[in-house]
C-alpha cells in the first residue's frame, strides 16, 4: 500500500497560512481586514493541500484554448493585482513619517472609541499628537472623527475630552464630528481649515499604515500635510494592513 507524503514546502505553506489566520483573528474584532485576512488564509491553506490536484487541472487546462485563456487572464488580474499591492505598500512606507519644518496646524484623524473612552488606537494616536501640541503651543488642533457602531460619543469628541484631561487648551481645538471615512476627515475639515487661513503646514497624526491614504485625500482637497505617525500594536497590525491595501487597491482602480 502506498505511503501518503506530504512535500515539506507544502507543510511550511499550510502551517504558515493557518498561524496568518489565527493572528488575523486574535484581536478579537471583525472588520474588512478580518474578513480578507481570513480568506487568504483559507485560500493560501487550500492551494497547499490541493497543490497536486491543482497542478493537473492547470495542466489539463492549457491543452485548450480557453482554458489557455482563462489562465492568462487570471495571471494577469493576480500580477496587476500584486504589482499594486506594491506599489502602495511602497507608498504606505514612504508617508509613514514625513515631519514638516513649519507646523501650521496639527490635524488628528479618528478611530475607534469604546463608549467613551479612546481605543488602543485612538490613544496612541493622542499620544503621539501631545507633545507635537505642547511644542507648538500657539497653533490650533482638528480633532476629525464622527461617531460609529458602539461609540457613546464622536470620536472627535472623545479626542477633544482626552486632550483638555492632559491639559490642553480647549479653545485651540476644533471638532469636526461628521465623517464617517479618511475621505471626509478631510473633506469636512476644509471648512474649518478655510475659516483658519490654513491650507499647508498640517500636521496629520495618525497610524503609520493610514498616512499614504491620508495623503492622498489631503491632496484632493488641495491641502498640504505632514505625516507624524502612531505605530501600530504588533497584534492588530496584520489586520489594518490588509485592510488598508484593500482599501488603497479600490482607490487606485477607482482612479
Amino acid at each position: 500500500m502506498k505511503k501518503y507524503r506530504i512535500h515539506p514546502a507544502r507543510l511550511i505553506v499550510l502551517a504558515a497560512a493557518i498561524a496568518f489566520g489565527v493572528w488575523i483573528c486574535l484581536p478579537g474584532f471583525v472588520n474588512a481586514g478580518t474578513f480578507l485576512g481570513v480568506m487568504l488564509s483559507v485560500v493560501t491553506a487550500m492551494c497547499a493541500i490541493f497543490a497536486p490536484a491543482l497542478g493537473r487541472g492547470i495542466k489539463r487546462a492549457w491543452g485548450y484554448f480557453a482554458g489557455k485563456l482563462v489562465i492568462i487572464l487570471l495571471g494577469g488580474f493576480a500580477a496587476a493585482f500584486l504589482v499594486i499591492c506594491g506599489y502602495n505598500g511602497v507608498m504606505m512606507a514612504k508617508y509613514a513619517n514625513l515631519p514638516l519644518s513649519q507646523v501650521n496646524c496639527v490635524m488628528i484623524l479618528g478611530c475607534q472609541v469604546h463608549g467613551t473612552q479612546p481605543g488602543r488606537e485612538l490613544e496612541n494616536r493622542l499620544n503621539t499628537a501631545l507633545p507635537l501640541i505642547q511644542e507648538y503651543p500657539d497653533i490650533p488642533v482638528i480633532v476629525t472623527g464622527g461617531r460609529g457602531l458602539g461609540e457613546d460619543i464622536s470620536e472627535a469628541q472623545c479626542m477633544k475630552q482626552w486632550l483638555v484631561e492632559h491639559g490642553i487648551d480647549e479653545r485651540r481645538i476644533c471638532i469636526e464630528d461628521n465623517s464617517t471615512s479618511t475621505a471626509e476627515n478631510f473633506a469636512n475639515s476644509v471648512p474649518i481649515l478655510s475659516e483658519l487661513g490654513i491650507s499647508d503646514g498640517i500636521a496629520v497624526v495618525t497610524n503609520d499604515f493610514h498616512q499614504y491614504r491620508a495623503e492622498l485625500n489631503a491632496r484632493s482637497c488641495g491641502l498640504s500635510v505632514g505625516h507624524y505617525s502612531a505605530a501600530t500594536r504588533p497584534l492588530v497590525f496584520p489586520n489594518y494592513l490588509i485592510r488598508e491595501l484593500a482599501a488603497l487597491f479600490f482607490a487606485f482602480v477607482n482612479r
